[in-house]
Order: structure tokens, then sequence, then C-alpha cells
């Protein structure tokens, strides 16, 4: 729809790893004709840096995994050019969150744009520029002011890199009986309680999540 428009795709994601991945998936759906043939720019210097490691050891990855180049935006300049030429295209750029990064200048180019579309792939914190993308407000906050939420939004959620519920169980397990304590500091709080709950049932007997300014002896 964004190509018949004539808009912008933005795709902000994480620079390790998650960029190599929705630009495999890209180039796949295109080649499988899922989705129309466009330009894919790449605004992220740190996936750029990856992307050298990737293609000089690529004789390590499986034969079938697709490592195609792509173009790289370097500078300030070039990405203002892509961002802002007529054509449509994809623009995958750094800041999962859309906190901060590249693709906060994209952002403030199409968000007032409606033929434009931002497709979130990340998770998205509570309170954060992402977070309110998803909302149903009409405007976001970013950068100090507010601007109109007139782009399409779209959320992706098979992307996340994030170890479930059987990932910890399996990657935990040898350690019962075998550690002592059990200190849970990341993730919302409904969820760390209930990974909690699941350690201790696991045979962990010190499981705790330290509320914030807590002390912890290791």
């Amino acid at each position: 729809k964004t190509y018949e428009r004539g808009g912008k795709v933005l795709i902000p994601a994480f620079s390790l790893g998650r960029t190599h991945l929705v630009l495999h998936y890209l180039r796949l759906w295109m080649s499988q004709g899922l989705m129309p043939q466009m330009p894919i720019y790449v605004d992220s210097p740190l996936s750029q840096k990856f992307d050298a490691v990737f293609q000089k050891y690529q004789n390590y990855l499986a034969p079938d995994v697709d490592m195609p180049p792509s173009e790289w935006l370097e500078s300030e300049d070039e990405a203002w050019s892509r961002s802002t030429q007529r054509d449509p295209c994809i623009i995958v750029a750094s800041g999962g969150m859309c906190e901060g990064g590249r693709i906060v200048p994209h952002l403030k180019n199409h968000l007032d744009d409606p033929r434009s579309t931002i497709v979130l792939v990340s998770y998205q914190a509570p309170d954060s520029v992402g977070a309110q993308l998803l909302s149903h407000a009409p405007t976001v906050r970013l950068h100090g002011r507010l601007w109109n939420k007139w782009i399409e939004v779209a959320e992706v959620k098979g992307f996340s890199g994030h170890a479930d519920k059987d990932d910890f169980e399996s990657l935990l397990r040898d350690a019962v009986g075998r550690t002592g304590k059990v200190r849970l500091v990341h993730g919302e709080p409904p969820q760390m309680l209930a990974l909690a709950s699941q350690l201790r049932e696991m045979g962990f007997t010190d499981v705790e999540a330290p509320k914030r300014k807590a002390s912890v002896t290791l």
C-alpha cells in the first residue's frame, strides 16, 4: 500500500542481528513476489560494521543464508537525500524504540506524511516514542515538540530476539541446586514476577526481583 501511495517505509531496528534479519526477509519477500521491488537503504553505521564481519565470515553461515549487499547511508546528507527523494523506498535505520539513533531524522520527515508507513519490529518500552506510535493518540512527542501522527503504523512481533519461558527453563535447568542467589534485573514487573515463580517451581530457592536502588551482595 505504501508503494502504491508513493510513500516511504521506515523500519527502526536494533543494529546487532535485527537489522540483518529484517534485510534478509525483505529480500526474500521481494524475490517471492510478496512485495514490490523497492530500493532498500540502511542508515546504521554500527550495522555496517557488523555487515563487514558477516561478509568476511560468510563461509561459516548456513548455505541458504543470503547476505545481499545493501546501500548504506553513510552521511547525514546522503540520508536526508534518500529520505526526501520522490520515489518510494524502504529505509531501515538504527533506533529500535525510536528514542534516538538514525531513525529520528526520518521520523521528522515522515511522521505527518499519510503516504508513508513505519513498521515497528522491536519491543517498545512504555512511554517510548515507539509506544506513542502504537497508541491511539493523534500526536507523538519527539525531541520536545508534538508531531501529527499521520503516518501509518504497523507492528510485526515475529522478529523478537528475547528468550521465552521454555528457553529460560532449558538454559537454567542444569544450574538448579548449584546456584545460590538468582536476581531478575531486566523486564517489566509482571513478567519478572512470573519468571521468578517459574524459577522457584524449578527448584531455585532464593529468587527475587530487586527493587530500584536495592543492594545485593553476590
